[in-house]
């Protein structure tokens, strides 16, 4: 990611992960490891080593449900270092598809996970609680659509040192997106993403607005 002229922001990042998965009549596991690593403005960032472990559990022909577990070891470069945690993660889904004409999928996730310090730093560090509801369908033969909501609250577990309090999340987002597919290879996508982070503390709270453009080719 490029920035026009505050190359301070620019971003660039490494992902690589694998896993294995089976099946077993009504139930799918999934087992991963995946390794990321993050630099800004050139610089090393952060370093994040995870596994994560998933159970699909298939109810009938029209509805799912899922659990996924998460463990993430966070490493951080330079000064930012006092941030390094352990992180683990619990997401519970659920997905039904509605026999409609415009073939409806309703998604519903629920996450939970704590960070551990490892600096002895913990107000750097949270609890998290959120939550994403998504629908998606099919107008035509060649379009999608979808459209989702999410919230995510963070509770840190320390007071922050330089403003004396607590520090305490609240981020929404909504975001839309349509999808054409031009061939049976080729597609075209468009995103809105608008968001609002709020803070106890005004430093934390922000808007973000993204709107985007992709053009995709699969070789088949």
């Amino acid at each position: 990611k490029l920035n026009f002229s505050e190359s301070m922001f620019d971003q660039s990042n490494l992902n690589l992960s694998g896993g294995v998965s089976y099946r077993q009549e009504q139930s799918l596991y999934r087992f991963g490891a995946n390794f990321t690593n993050v630099w800004v403005d050139e610089n090393d960032f952060r370093s994040t080593y995870g596994a994560t472990g998933e159970w699909l559990y298939q109810v009938d022909q029209q509805q799912s449900v899922g659990l996924i577990g998460q463990y993430a070891r966070l490493d951080y470069s330079g000064n930012q270092s006092p941030r390094d945690a352990n992180y683990w993660g619990l997401i519970g889904t659920y997905r039904k598809l509605f026999t409609h004409a415009w073939q409806p999928i309703l998604s519903l996730a629920l996450t939970a996970g704590t960070e551990d310090t490892v600096t002895n730093r913990p107000d750097l560090v949270r609890n998290l609680y959120g939550g994403r509801i998504a629908v998606s369908f099919t107008p035509q033969a060649k379009w999608g659509a979808s459209l989702a909501y999410g919230h995510l609250r963070s509770d840190y577990k320390g007071v922050d040192p330089f403003f004396g309090v607590t520090r305490k999340d609240k981020y929404n987002a909504v975001d839309a997106a349509v999808t054409y597919l031009y061939t049976k290879n080729l597609s075209f996508k468009g995103e809105v993403l608008l968001s609002k982070n709020r803070s106890n503390i005004a430093l934390f709270a922000y808007p973000r607005d993204i709107a985007a453009f992709k053009v995709r080719y699969e070789f088949q």
